[in-house]
């Protein structure tokens, strides 16, 4: 007969002494670029809660890759290096080290280079006689929360149910539609 009386998973660790994790992580990728920064605040204990002091070096790696290392003082704001990732969402990480030994990961994901925009809102459609005045609310942000560029983002309008194409490829955020039969549309 097999018995299970517990099982013991344990938690993130590191070797006492060695620093705790960074903190205010803040990927700098301006816009659409693909290279940027990553800024953290080094930490002043380790991950054990001693006093830390002195010079740490840290590693960033992003999706597991690394990226740039270099040094930072205890309690000390760093940005790194530049460096370069691909259009999409990316996990970046740093770990800082001293002799003690590698300490606790800090870990921020972002969507880098340009996303696809959200939905429009406020969508408005107005009647007057057989002109239907159509407008609505431009995307700000992408669907990731990345870069999009408003001047770029070009729309299509379609009346249903009989999907005609009233507008396609515009930047405006308003399109009046003449509809010649009385029939029920929506858009």
């Amino acid at each position: 007969m097999e018995r299970f009386a517990g099982a013991f998973i344990p938690g993130d660790v590191a070797p006492d002494g060695a620093p705790a994790a960074a903190t205010n992580l803040t990927l700098s990728f301006v816009d659409d670029s693909l290279t940027g920064t990553l800024s953290f605040e080094a930490p002043t204990e380790s991950w054990d809660g001693d006093e830390l002091a002195g010079e740490l070096s840290y590693k960033v790696s992003a999706d597991g890759e690394l990226m740039t290392e270099g040094k930072v003082a205890a309690g000390a704001i760093a940005t790194t290096s530049e460096f370069t990732l691909t259009q999409g969402n990316h996990e970046v990480s740093v770990v800082l080290a001293n002799e003690a030994g590698e300490g606790l990961n800090a870990i921020v994901s972002a969507w880098i280079g340009n996303d696809a925009p959200v939905n429009v809102a406020d969508i408005k459609v107005a009647a007057e006689g057989y002109n239907v005045n159509i407008s609505w609310t431009a995307p700000e942000i992408g669907l990731h929360q990345g870069y999009i560029n408003p001047e770029e983002v070009t729309y299509t309008v379609i009346r249903q149910p009989v999907n005609v194409v009233v507008a396609e490829n515009i930047t405006a955020n308003s399109v009046t539609d003449v509809i010649t039969e009385s029939k029920l549309a929506k858009y």
